[in-house]
């Protein structure tokens, strides 16, 4: 019986499971280490009260013909106060990424980011691709009374804000 090495089989598998396109996220913290100047020595006024939070990042890689459908990044955020906000930016270029800053006070208040997903949608909203934290869950929120729900409405950022 002829063995089959292990790199053939393991560089198969690699081809095979990695996509040319798709939607990410990354999470960071953000604190006064994380600014340019704390690294470089340099001074900075921003160093004596400096941000506090977190960001994520958003960053895709969609086919060219893709762009004709108008897409978009759909970020869902569920808080650790139980506050679900979506965020939403229009895509115009195959590749890129969007950021989004949790600071200070908003942070505060939130508690910060408990869970996200990321999704691209054409303009009908079917699902292009989409990524999900590992704790992600739809949120269920009941209603207090007759006019209120738990959760926060849609907000959009301005595109390219925060890069």
């Amino acid at each position: 019986m002829r063995k089959v090495p292990i790199i053939a089989i393991l560089s198969t598998f690699l081809l095979c499971a990695c996509n040319r396109y798709y939607v990410g996220v990354y999470q960071q913290r953000v604190d006064g280490s994380s600014l340019a100047s704390a690294g470089a020595g340099t001074p900075d006024p921003k160093l004596k009260h400096p941000p506090f939070g977190q960001m994520l990042v958003v960053e895709w890689q969609l086919p060219k013909e893709y762009l004709a459908q108008n897409p978009l990044i759909q970020l869902d955020v569920i808080f650790w106060d139980n506050i679900e906000r979506r965020y939403v930016w229009p895509v115009n270029q195959r590749k890129g990424y969007e950021t989004l800053k949790i600071l200070d006070e908003d942070y505060e208040k939130t508690g910060g980011i408990l869970t996200y997903r990321a999704r691209v949608l054409d303009e009908e909203g079917t699902v292009f691709r989409e990524w999900r934290h590992m704790l992600w869950v739809n949120l269920i929120t009941a209603e207090q009374d007759s006019h209120s729900l738990q959760s926060e409405p849609v907000s959009t950022p301005n595109p390219g804000m925060d890069r």
